[in-house]
């Protein structure tokens, strides 16, 4: 099965604005409304002072309703289509959110904060990669001299692959998972 690129980083900026949703509730906005960037039922947007525009076309997701035993005394969760509006759709006078700008040392230890590995600068690091795992030392290694965003992308997907290897996950292409991970990384950081 080919995945489109087009759709699939579509599916990757919706789920980067909307950490919270589920996965088929992102695949949902992204097939709808991929610019979507703040979202909220009818009652939400009344109850905050702002209305939904006449004619404006909802954006359906799927809430999770109550839990009940199914045949084989699994607990099965049902679902209830919940309709949504995106802020261009209001009359909010606030209709975007102004990217912040961020310190880059701040990122790269935020990124660092708690990691279940050690990190040094390497000359030794071969031709072509500026940020490598190394398993027998348990460290990330960093090629000295490059700049915050480098460090930032390649700390990401590092970092992604020593949690995917200690928390025992598996995938099929685990290469296109960890570059996925820095992607959202990297887009919720303006980096």
């Amino acid at each position: 099965m080919s995945i489109d690129g087009g759709l699939f980083r579509a599916y990757l900026d919706v789920q980067v604005r909307f950490d919270r949703y589920s996965v088929s509730n992102a695949i949902l906005v992204a097939a709808q409304c991929p610019e979507a960037t703040r979202l909220a039922d009818f009652d939400h947007w009344k109850g905050s002072g702002v209305y939904v525009k006449r004619g404006a076309d909802a954006i359906t997701i799927l809430k999770p309703g109550k839990e009940y035993e199914k045949d084989d005394g699994s607990t099965g969760v049902s679902y209830n289509v919940k309709k949504v509006f995106d802020i261009p759709q209001t009359s909010s006078r606030q209709q975007a959110v102004s990217p912040v700008a961020r310190d880059e040392r701040l990122l790269l230890k935020a990124l660092m904060n708690n990691a279940p590995c050690r990190f040094a600068i390497s000359n030794e690091l071969p031709e072509g990669v500026n940020v490598a795992y190394y398993d027998k030392d348990n460290t990330i290694r960093v090629r000295q001299g490059l700049d915050a965003p480098t460090i930032f992308r390649g700390l990401a997907q590092e970092l992604a692959y020593v949690h995917m290897t200690k928390g025992n996950y598996s995938c099929e292409n685990p290469a296109f998972v960890l570059y996925s991970v820095s992607y959202m990384l990297c887009q919720r950081n303006g980096v």
